[in-house]
């Protein structure tokens, strides 16, 4: 039986920065096992905001966060 995946910080900011060395890491990860679902803590989607909110572009992170549930 597959559970959810609890995702932490560094794979979230890198699925929200194209320019991360992660991206590409992040995004197959996600797409692989998106079926599982994913968890992730307060503190973590905390984290992982703090770059686009800074450039204003938290509205389109939370959104893109949204959409991977």
């Amino acid at each position: 039986m597959a559970g959810m995946i609890i995702l932490d910080a560094n794979v979230l900011i890198g699925f929200l920065d194209a320019a991360d060395p992660h991206h590409a890491a992040s995004v197959a990860l996600l797409e692989r096992r998106f079926l599982e679902g994913f968890g992730s803590t307060v503190l973590t989607v905390a984290e992982a905001l703090v770059h686009p909110t800074a450039a204003g572009r938290q509205d389109a992170a939370l959104a893109a966060l949204h959409r991977i549930g």
